[in-house]
């Protein structure tokens, strides 16, 4: 089981984002309280086997993450891991520049991504494909080391909703990821 949470909201109206690291809005040991506070009212964090024990916190490497995941590992008392793949989409040369700045230094290349969204990668960033292909492998470490808590990004939860609950691209997109939201995923059992 994957108990996956987006990051806290960010300060990034407007910017163009995946791994460039945003900073977060409230303190990290406000949403790692609240996140915490979420998470024991989860009635399938509650059912995990052994006792209820889950096998740790896993975060994304950006800092939006680990700043949160440390104050919760801390708070539930769980091993910490950090795990590059689930990090965020990259966006390549568009990472941190406004939308706005896109559009008019851009245009061509952002139609051209938007028009073919679900197999084209913006300039020096990643498709659709590469990001599954990375959340893959950590949903294979994710389902030997047991059921964890992952911090981390829109992207990757849609990708779990993609790989785990055979959606597709369209409708996983269409459902909002709301930060520090836990969303589960049933995981295959390990050999």
């Amino acid at each position: 089981m994957i108990v996956a949470i987006r990051h806290g909201r960010v300060a990034a109206e407007g910017i163009c984002y995946g791994r460039w690291d945003a900073p977060l809005i409230n303190p990290p040991e406000t949403d790692a309280a609240a996140l915490a506070a979420r998470l024991e009212g989860l009635s399938a964090v509650a059912a995990v086997p052994s006792a209820g024990r889950l096998a740790g916190i896993i975060s994304s490497p950006s800092a939006r993450c680990q700043q949160i995941a440390i104050r919760l590992a801390d708070q539930l008392d769980l091993p910490l891991f950090e795990d590059a793949g689930i990090a965020e989409l990259s966006m390549g040369e568009w990472e941190g520049l406004l939308w706005r700045q896109i559009e008019d230094q851009d245009a061509r290349r952002l139609q051209d991504w938007m028009k073919d969204w679900q197999t084209a990668a913006p300039p020096g960033g990643e498709t659709l494909a590469d990001l599954e292909t990375r959340v893959r492998g950590a949903v294979v470490a994710a389902a030997n080391r047991g059921p964890a808590i992952w911090l981390t990004h829109a992207g990757v939860i849609r990708a779990l909703r993609v790989i785990l609950c055979q959606a597709d691209w369209p409708t996983a997109m269409q459902s909002p990821v709301q930060h520090l939201d836990p969303e589960v995923f049933l995981t295959p059992v390990a050999d």
